[in-house]
């Protein structure tokens, strides 16, 4: 994804990381985790941001099902701040579909499944930057 030499700055949150891996539900699915933001590099105040959640799950091969209960849960966790959830919609980026979630205070949510289902990528992004349609362009991209 994007990082600093794109114009973007990235930070690993190690505690928000460490929370939710303590999870017993995603615990069981999951063998991996980490969690990150990124911001537009020198921008102040800071408008546009996106916070990137990277999933690496225990078995790649999990339905449909589990995945739509698994973006159902983060949406509902994520909108929650924002006034809920608004709206859904899917797209295509970097080759790889994407749903995508709005939630009524104007955060868009990208939900992402590559390397043959064994990551799932989600990234909430707020600003006119849209943060989320470029990193979600750049997903498994080397």
């Amino acid at each position: 994804m994007g990082g600093v030499g794109s114009g973007l700055a990235f930070e690993y949150d190690a505690a928000t990381t460490a929370t939710v891996a303590a999870d017993p539900g995603l615990s069981r699915d999951a063998v991996g985790l980490a969690i990150g933001l990124y911001t537009v590099a020198g921008q102040q105040p800071v408008t546009d941001f996106a916070i990137v959640s990277v999933v690496h799950l225990r078995d790649p091969s999990v339905n449909d099902e589990w995945y739509r209960s698994y973006r159902d849960s983060y949406d509902q966790s994520a909108c929650a701040q924002a006034g809920g959830v608004a709206r859904h919609a899917e797209a295509v980026f970097g080759g790889h579909p994407a749903f995508i979630t709005g939630c009524q205070g104007g955060a868009l949510i990208y939900h992402l499944r590559v390397r043959s289902g064994s990551i799932v990528v989600s990234i909430t992004a707020v600003g006119p930057a849209r943060l989320g349609d470029r990193l979600a362009a750049d997903v498994d991209q080397p």
